[in-house]
């Protein structure tokens, strides 16, 4: 790591690299579902999206307007 890099829940951060920031935002939010014993399907209710969607979120697509905020609710 560099001195701009820090670990921090066991994930890597690094403040240089976008892509490493949109996986560990990825990865934490699949934490955080399973924490909450929540299926996919179950967030997909709560955020008003479909599985596939939260599938994609957790692969690293990012949400947006209203589905980020009520993904933000829900956990």
């Amino acid at each position: 790591m560099t001195s701009t890099d820090f670990s921090k829940d066991g994930i890597n951060w690094s403040h240089k690299s976008v892509p490493g920031l949109i996986c560990a935002y990825a990865q934490r939010l699949t934490n955080r579902r399973k924490r909450l014993g929540f299926s996919q399907r179950d967030l997909a209710k709560m955020v008003n999206v479909s599985v596939n969607t939260i599938q994609n979120y957790e692969s690293g697509c990012l949400p947006r307007g209203e589905h980020f905020l009520n993904l933000a609710r829900s956990l």
